[in-house]
């Protein structure tokens, strides 16, 4: 376990804390399709959870309605115990950042300098503040070399990294990020979790991603929330959720390849069984050596 991960679990387990509390929300689409319902969970303070489920349970429109872009049709979504509908727009987008799946969705300045300083402009900061926490939000995703490069000219993954330092700029309490590590190769998946992790620890704040990659999500976060038919059914620690083969069939879900292999090697008598199962490759060869 890294340093950062032991400081995560000591703060989350001293922390009770609720950042986001999202109760009975509904929302239904103009031509009558419900695409949330009854939804609720909550997340603390420090925590990363991720949300996991097929195309079409609502993942996107969660995530809209978290921020403002949409308004619940009943329910109610509270920031630091505060209403969202309650909070002016300007406000709320420095308590709730989101970053798009897509970043090309979310960048239209000249260069990349330009385009993390756009929504500080926009709360009226000066200048030298603006360029202070401009210069912190590259460094801490490691693209200051890229401040003056034309949008256009950098790729895909740093593009990413872009968008998600123009949020970190606006220093939200919760950081929401639909699906991140889309069209990334395996190394830039990697040093994205990395750096979201130290965004994580740098700034105390909340992450809330979604994701199709099982894997990812089951190694990563503390909590995962699965969703269907745009109700959370299933809420908890990935080691429990991963586990629970009746919530998996009934949302298509497959167990993450890790415990597929713990699995068989138990039923293989290579491991004895009743242990916790491991997170990632490193704590399953840790199991096997223990139990020779």
């Amino acid at each position: 376990m890294s340093s950062t991960e032991a400081f995560a679990k000591k703060f989350l387990k001293e922390n009770t804390m609720n950042i986001l509390e999202v109760i009975n929300l509904n929302f239904i689409y103009s031509d009558g399709n419900r695409a949330l319902n009854d939804l609720s969970f909550s997340l603390k303070k420090y925590e990363i959870a991720a949300l996991v489920g097929a195309n079409g349970s609502g993942k996107t429109t969660l995530f809209q309605n978290l921020n403002g872009l949409l308004k619940p049709s009943s329910g109610e979504v509270l920031i630091k115990g505060e209403n969202i509908n309650k909070i002016k727009d300007k406000d709320l987008y420095k308590k709730v950042g989101l970053v798009f799946q897509n970043p090309d969705d979310q960048l239209f300045a000249p260069t990349v300098f330009e385009d993390i300083s756009y929504g500080l402009i926009n709360m009226g900061i000066d200048k030298k503040k603006i360029k202070e926490r401009v210069c912190e939000a590259l460094d801490l995703l490691k693209i200051t070399h890229l401040a003056h490069k034309p949008i256009q000219n950098i790729s895909f993954g740093q593009k990413k990294k872009v968008a998600i330092a123009g949020i970190i700029c606006l220093s939200p309490d919760l950081l929401i990020l639909d699906e991140p590590t889309a069209g990334l190769d395996p190394k830039g998946k990697d040093d994205l979790i990395e750096i979201i992790n130290q965004i994580r620890s740098n700034r105390k704040i909340s992450v809330l991603v979604s994701t199709h990659s099982i894997d990812i999500a089951y190694s990563w976060v503390d909590k995962v929330l699965i969703i269907n038919s745009g109700k959370i059914v299933s809420e908890g620690p990935p080691q429990k959720t991963f586990t629970d083969s009746k919530i998996l069939k009934e949302t298509s879900l497959k167990q993450p390849i890790i415990i597929d292999i713990f699995k068989k090697l138990v039923d293989n008598n290579f491991i004895v069984d009743g242990q916790e199962y491991p997170k990632n490759i490193d704590e399953l060869i840790d199991i096997i050596i223990n139990n020779k």
